[in-house]
């Protein structure tokens, strides 16, 4: 195969962290620390609060890491790490009641720009999301090859994806949510009155020289983390996050583009 066409992968994770720093006590290091064994190219995190950042940037893990920090000034941000070179970095206000941005790198392999995104989180604020959205996507809109990554903060069949129809939605055949009030101990605690699972967490790609060949969930039992993790203090019998981190494997110089051989785990029993 000519160079233009050699397979490259590119592992991408993302998840929402939850910004309690109380809990956060034990939750956050047993986060850094699966990360840490992980062997993800690109982590896209959101709700990363000043604390959590100072941990991670201690964190000899990932000392030889691209970090990408989005505003801070209300408190908790988006966080985009990368151990693969890149060729540009930045981060984009985005309008809203509460202060959000998109920080952005674009990897120099391949030219992917992978945007994280935490659009507006009220139920009632899908004008504004949509708005958000549309300023995501005109700042990738003449790059040939794009990744919009993060919690959207709206379910399945929301107006909010019709923005979104050049792109494709990586973990549409998985019912899997990622914003599960059911099984999650902490979505319990979060959710608003009435509120349902949902798939919050997603990847949207557009490239025509890409394919997608997994995709999963890590969704988990409380009693399957406590297992791994060997906890022994109550304080510890707590959910990660809020949210199931969400992971995918891209492979670019593919010509048949992304519409092929998507290997879907809907139930991963192991975190991270």
């Amino acid at each position: 195969a000519s160079d233009v066409y050699k397979r490259q992968q590119t592992k991408v994770l993302s998840y929402n962290i939850y910004f309690d720093d109380v809990t956060g006590r034990t939750r956050y290091a047993r986060i850094l620390d699966r990360l840490a064994a992980s062997d993800y190219q690109v982590i896209a995190l959101q709700e990363c609060t000043p604390e959590f950042l100072r941990l991670l940037r201690s964190h000899p893990a990932f000392t030889h890491h691209t970090i990408v920090v989005g505003d801070l000034k209300h408190g908790y941000t988006n966080v985009l790490l990368s151990k693969v070179a890149i060729q540009n970095s930045g981060d984009m206000p985005i309008v809203g009641r509460m202060g959000r941005s998109a920080p952005f790198i674009e990897l120099q392999k391949d030219g992917l720009i992978i945007v994280n995104v935490h659009l507006e989180s009220g139920d009632g604020d899908t004008k504004i999301r949509q708005h958000q959205l549309q300023q995501i996507l005109a700042m990738v809109k003449n790059k040939p090859n794009a990744m919009i990554v993060g919690d959207f903060n709206f379910g399945g069949g929301a107006e909010e994806e019709k923005l979104l129809t050049h792109f494709v939605d990586i973990g549409r055949r998985d019912p899997q949510a990622t914003y599960d009030v059911d099984k999650n101990s902490l979505a319990k605690k979060t959710k608003f009155i009435f509120e349902k699972s949902r798939r919050l967490d997603r990847f949207y790609l557009r490239c025509e020289i890409c394919e997608v060949t997994r995709y999963v969930v890590h969704a988990y039992e409380e009693s399957q983390l406590i297992e791994e993790s060997q906890l022994i203090n109550e304080s510890q019998l707590i959910n990660e996050s809020d949210h199931w981190a969400i992971e995918t494997v891209i492979e670019t110089g593919i010509e048949t583009g992304i519409e092929t051989a998507i290997e879907l785990t809907t139930a991963n029993p192991a975190p991270i």
